[in-house]
């Protein structure tokens, strides 16, 4: 398994990058958005990533568990995704959308995706 980090965003910083603006593009077809003090990414349609103050990311696929999404999450996050036989996990604990990861990428439930 490849660790891929190379933009990962604290809010203060993405607060910093998107400076006055409430959108800011950060790669083909990603914005960093900003809607009423909440800080996303974006990917095409689907907010990815929420930003959250306290240091904690929430992740969300909209579905769309694509190797390009995948990417987004590893490249803007502290997250570890990876896929195995068509399931995805992060850090060994079974991926679901709506997971919210500490600043080292861990989860914070301990349980999996909720039904």
């Amino acid at each position: 398994m490849a660790r891929i980090r190379h933009n990962v965003m604290t809010y203060a910083e993405a607060d910093a990058k998107i400076g006055k603006y409430s959108s800011k593009k950060i790669g083909h077809n990603t914005f960093l958005r900003r809607d009423d003090g909440i800080i996303s990414i974006q990917y095409h349609a689907t907010k990815i990533v929420t930003i959250n103050k306290d240091g904690s990311y929430t992740l969300n696929t909209g579905g769309y568990k694509t190797v390009t999404t995948k990417a987004r999450l590893n490249e803007y996050t502290p997250a570890q995704i990876y896929q195995k036989d068509f399931t995805w996990y992060n850090n060994g604990d079974l991926y679901y959308d709506g997971m919210i990861v500490d600043s080292a990428g861990k989860a914070l439930e301990s349980f999996f995706a909720p039904v």
